[in-house]
């Protein structure tokens, strides 16, 4: 079984508080985590460091066989799917469902550039796909939400 995650060592300190304390955890192909725990207890902290969002105080990450600090985060995130509800809060409001559908090509939240038109008939062909064409010019903030 090939390792999908492996952290070792694993330290994150926020403002002299330990956050993380020597965390070490690997995931194998086809195993399925949940991380439960209280509030404030590092959960999004250790996803956002899966995700390399954020850097730990020390220690090691690797996803997919790639050694964080070694390889572009950009191009790895376009490997790595996360659902979160901590994520809507990286959404401006503002935006459209179909440009939150085209930065997941980018492998981002949001979009930093003008998408091309071959992006946007991508786009809407996924939504398409997921029978909801009627939201591509929605602005975020007006979406449902369930759960």
């Amino acid at each position: 079984m090939s390792d999908v995650i492996e952290i070792k060592d694993l330290f994150f300190v926020r403002e002299e508080k330990t956050v993380l304390n020597n965390i070490n955890w690997t995931i194998h192909s086809g195993e399925h985590w949940a991380l439960l725990g209280l509030n404030g207890s590092g959960k999004t902290t250790l996803l956002n460091m899966i995700t390399g969002y954020i850097w730990p105080t020390k220690g090691q990450v690797s996803v997919l066989g790639h050694l964080y600090g070694t390889v572009d985060l950009r191009e790895k995130r376009k490997e790595i799917g996360w659902v979160s509800t901590s994520f809507q809060e990286r959404i401006h409001p503002n935006e459209t469902a179909l440009n939150l559908v085209i930065s997941g090509l980018h492998a981002s939240v949001g979009l930093y550039e003008s998408p091309t038109e071959e992006q946007i008939i991508k786009a809407i062909a996924q939504m398409d796909k997921l029978n909801c064409p009627h939201l591509v010019k929605r602005k975020y903030h007006t979406c449902s939400f369930v759960g």
